[in-house]
């Protein structure tokens, strides 16, 4: 009887069980169908489209008004959306406007896997004149879910254009509106700074502006930081404009020019083209131009001359700009020709640098862009071009402490370099938007360059720099030509069951040609017999290439989640030639290094050959192969006014086979590794849908091969103080990366609040250790695997308005950077191991307050920079730590005078202290003024400047590891007067 209501139990069960499932309600997957309306003509959108969308037969599925979909740079794009359900159907889409004859378009609908799909655009033709709409004409087959234009409702609802501004004017009417300039507006999820609203110097560049924004830090390189996060990409009207080379745009276009700055998160391409983030967005600026400079010609040019402290370096500038700008083409024509490191300048917290160099250099530059796009803006085709020349002077001081464990060494270095530099750049990018994206880049670049130095060298071996080891004295030339070229393309393809499939393709070539000449002196206190007189010639050809080719495919599946499988093969072949010849071994008058000229060689080859340096000399091919696999997993989520989430897990698989082939007098060898490694990546992002709030988490595993030619048991003794060895015993670096993001922010009071944070730990760390030898102070330096290594670090950045008018602004970042290094220095024939390590503590606070209201400007800043060295060695630990602080603080004023005179000034101090070398715990203070005024209706600006009119500015650094530490000093340009004339103009095209 049990069995019986046992079974009676089951068999109940199992029948009730499809039943429970059947009244499950079953999710219901539904596809988004785009389409889009364009002018037959001009392929720009039109507004007031109503769209019905039926069936076959003609019976009305749904209707909808189009709405403004709108791109930085792009033109009116109007977009129409419906939702249907994941069925297979035939429709028919019909858009109707009372200015343009009604089309229809025939879909067929198959879902798949997508989530949305886009349909075959409208391109209506416009009605002749004799036909006049009827004002308020209402389309047929319309119903009461019809929806206006958004542009003039500001979102959903009802009603004509004419409608709504009658009852605007019926609104406003007796209500008294004044103007005010605001700075900063926010539409989303991007962030407007209103370009008119700030005082900028007359004359100024882009830069000029970009340093005046809110939050926003422009360094010396050009790279941009909005909130201390870096901007990926600079455009001009939405559009690339020398994509990765910012200080273009910086230094050449003028700040009148521009209407409005947007800093926003940019979908890709690709991503646009799939409907969902499959690549992480670019944080972008871009530069919108003001209507009068959209369409038409501008151009300005400046020439200026003035006084300078240094007979024979009197400062000059002369600089030329031409821009034509039209919805389709944009040509763009700049020259540049100074000795004043043009964009050198102190910023209000004190710092001066220059960007590309730090040291005096005159500068000759022209280059241009020419920029085409097609009506829809699908398809993009820039040509850049770009020609340098450069002649620096640069002098450079060190100061050094070697770490050793049984006692530091010590040395003073001065380098001297006069180099000239040819250069020419040429670069052509392709862009397809649709029907599927794709990139192509080719790359022309070569030039020549001279260097000219003396070098001068002591080693000691005490603090006080009595006890002199050596002494060395070195005078260089080297010569150098070399050619590039690079092409790179990617494709990606969007399939119809909702996947996409990826191609790469990319190459490179390249060849160098090298020619270095050396008359060198080495003196030993103690080895007196080993002094010597060098005279060397080292040709040095090489060449290489590279080739890489890769594809991927993705399922996509509609739960948000994506899986991606893919492949590719990475090809790079090397070789290089030293052929190193001693000319002061050969007989007669070349054995006095004095008796020739830097740069000559004998006329005979069988005197150079005789001269070659066999031991020190030549020959390598490398030949690297590597197969790549993997498999990505990719959740991505963007409610719509909700938030934004991603999840990515990576996980790629190498194989990679390393050829050496290496020939000298001494040795020859082949070597051949193979490494195989997991490279995975786990990255979580959330922000919500303005990213006020949110942040990522990152975790990251690389690996890193040796160079082969450092597994080569070789010795190289071509520098007599500085002797190169091989270790065949290396093995790759890994590297395991976290990193940390979160923001948080108030708009209403332009407030942000940022925090960053990352840890890096190594094992395997290819270090070059180095053995001393007390006597002559020679160092065999040796690659070798360390472990141990570590760093990490946190930053938190602040920045808000301190008063409702947004007159007044803070910004404040705190950074803490820790690093524990470890690596060797040996004492020759000492019984320990060498190894030392150092604790490097790093603590910076920067403030900047601004204020910006009418004709004043007022940006005052500061930093504290304290470094904390603590070291240990494994003979002495504890050893006392030394600490150094560099205090920088300054402010920077505008100021609209009477008669229109605009003055502008910049004082900033920088202080250093607790350094080793005396002469750098110094205080400099830094006094910049400049006047300017226009004149012809603002076409012409006369400026009058006034650079570092007390002569006080150097430029120091301090730098340390687990070998030592270095106090660096550099020549920088000095005191000078200029003044310039700066003229302007443009034309707009008539109006039809």
């Amino acid at each position: 009887m049990k069995r019986i209501i046992l079974l009676a139990v089951l068999a109940s069960t199992a029948l009730t069980m499809p039943v429970s499932a059947q009244q499950k309600p079953k999710k219901e997957y539904r596809v988004l169908l785009y389409g889009h309306v364009h002018d037959s003509f001009t392929k720009a959108g039109i507004p007031g489209t109503f769209i019905t969308l039926m069936r076959p037969d003609s019976t009305v599925i749904d209707t909808a008004h189009v709405f403004r979909n709108a791109q930085p740079g792009v033109s009116y794009d109007a977009t129409y959306r419906f939702s249907l359900p994941t069925i297979v159907q035939d429709i028919i889409i019909r858009a109707e406007h009372p200015d343009y004859e009604t089309t229809f378009v025939n879909y067929h609908v198959r879902p798949a896997r997508n989530e949305w799909l886009d349909a075959p655009h409208h391109y209506m033709k416009r009605r002749t004149p004799s036909i006049s709409p009827v004002r308020g004409r209402t389309p047929a087959n319309s119903n009461d879910s019809a929806q206006p234009h958004p542009s003039l409702t500001g979102g959903d609802g009802g009603g004509s254009a004419d409608s709504l501004l009658v009852a605007w004017e019926k609104k406003l009417d007796q209500v008294t509106v004044t103007a005010t300039k605001v700075k900063i507006a926010y539409r989303g999820d991007t962030v407007v700074y209103n370009a008119d609203a700030f005082n900028v110097p007359e004359g100024s560049m882009l830069d000029g502006l970009i340093k005046q924004l809110p939050g926003v830090e422009l360094q010396s390189d050009g790279q941009i930081f909005v909130n201390g996060r870096k901007i990926d990409n600079l455009t001009l009207n939405g559009k690339d404009f020398f994509r990765g080379r910012n200080r273009v745009m910086l230094d050449n276009l003028p700040y009148y020019t521009v209407k409005e700055i947007k800093v926003f998160e940019a979908q890709t391409d690709k991503s646009r083209l799939l409907g969902r983030d499959v690549e992480e967005r670019e944080y972008t600026m871009d530069v919108a131009l003001k209507r009068e400079y959209n369409h038409g010609t501008m151009a300005n040019a400046e020439v200026g001359g003035g006084l300078s402290e240094e007979e024979g370096e009197e400062p000059y500038l002369a600089r030329l700009f031409g821009l034509y700008f039209s919805d389709n083409l944009r040509a763009t024509m700049f020259g540049n020709l100074n000795n004043i490191n043009q964009w050198a300048r102190a910023s209000s917290n004190g710092n001066w640098s220059t960007a590309g160099s730090n040291f005096r250099q005159r500068y000759k530059n022209i280059g241009g862009e020419i920029t085409f796009n097609d009506r829809g803006n699908n398809l993009t085709n820039s040509l850049e071009y770009n020609v340098n020349y450069r002649h620096e002077d640069a002098q450079q001081r060190n100061h050094q402490e070697n770490y050793l464990s049984t006692g530091n060494t010590y040395g003073r270095s001065t380098w001297n370099n006069l180099g000239k530099e040819f250069s020419y750049d040429i670069q052509n990018h392709f862009r397809l938007k649709f029907p599927f994206v794709m990139r192509s880049n080719l790359i022309f670049t070569g030039g020549n360059q001279r260097n000219s130095s003396r070098n001068t060298s002591q080693t000691f071996s005490d603090a006080a720099e009595q006890m002199l080891v050596n002494d060395m004295m070195s005078e260089s030339l080297m010569r150098q030509h070399t050619d590039y070229i690079g092409l790179d393309n990617t494709a990606t393809f969007k399939l119809p069951s909702g996947d996409s499939f990826n191609l790469t393709l990319d190459g490179t070539y390249t060849r160098t040609r090298a020619d270095n000449f050396s008359h060198d002196r080495y003196d030993y206190t103690h080895t007196p017999a080993e002094n010597s007189r060098r005279n060397q010639y080292d040709h040095r050809p090489s060449r290489s290439y590279n080739f890489y080719a890769g594809g991927q495919y993705e399922i996509h599946w509609r739960n948000h989640w994506d899986l991606y499988t893919g492949y590719d093969y990475q090809q790079y072949y090397n070789e290089q030639t030293s052929a190193l010849h001693r000319l002061d071994l050969l007989n007669g008058l070349w054995a006095d290094v004095n008796s020739h000229a830097l740069g000559e060689v004998p006329q005979s080859h069988d005197s150079i050959m005789a001269a070659l340096d066999l031991a020190n000399s030549f020959d390598q091919s490398t030949l690297n192969r590597r197969h790549g696999a993997s498999v990505q997993l990719h959740y991505f989520d963007s409610t719509e006014g909700s938030h934004y989430m991603q999840f990515l897990f990576n996980v790629p698989f190498y194989h990679e086979q390393r050829t050496l082939h290496y020939h000298s007098s001494p040795l020859t060898t082949h070597l051949t590794r193979h490494y195989n490694w997991l490279a995975p990546t786990i990255f979580l992002q959330y922000y919500d849908r303005n990213y006020s709030r949110g942040g990522h988490v990152r975790m990251q595993l690389t690996q890193t091969q040796p160079e082969l030619i450092q597994l080569v048991d070789r010795r190289n003794d071509a520098n007599p103080l500085a002797v190169q060895t091989g270790n065949p015993d290396l093995k790759p670096t890994q590297r395991f990366n976290v990193e940390i993001h979160g923001q948080i922010g108030k708009r209403e009071r332009d407030r942000s609040l940022s925090l960053w944070s990352h840890v890096n730990l190594f094992r395997n760390t290819i270090g070059t250790g180095y053995t001393y030898d007390p006597t002559s102070g020679q160092r065999t330096y040796h690659p070798m695997n360390i472990n141990g290594n570590w760093d990490t670090g946190i930053e938190l950045y602040y920045n808000t308005a301190l008063d409702s008018a947004k007159c007044w602004h803070i910004n404040t970042t705190t950074d803490y950077d820790f690093s524990h290094t470890k690596d060797l220095a040996a004492i020759a024939g000492a019984s320990d191991d060498g190894f030392s390590t150092v604790n490097n503590h790093r603590l910076r606070n920067g403030l900047r307050i601004r204020y910006n209201k009418g004709k004043l400007s007022l940006n005052f800043g500061g930093e504290a920079i304290w470094r904390r060295i603590l070291r240990d060695t494994s003979t002495a630990s504890g050893l006392a730590g030394q600490s150094v602080w560099d205090y920088n603080y300054g402010l920077t004023a505008t100021y609209t005078l009477p008669l229109d005179i605009q003055f502008s000034t910049t004082l900033s101090m920088q202080s250093r202290r607790g350094y080793q070398d005396k002469a750098m715990n110094d205080d400099e203070f830094v006094a910049n003024a400049q006047l300017s005024r226009t004149f012809l209706h603002g076409r012409l600006t006369a400026t009058l400047i006034g650079e570092d009119l007390f002569g006080q500015r150097t430029n120091t650094t301090y730098e340390v590891n687990a070998q030592g530490r270095t106090e660096r000093w550099t020549n920088m340009l000095g005191r000078y007067v200029l003044l310039s004339l700066a003229y302007k103009f443009n034309t707009a095209p008539k109006k039809q």
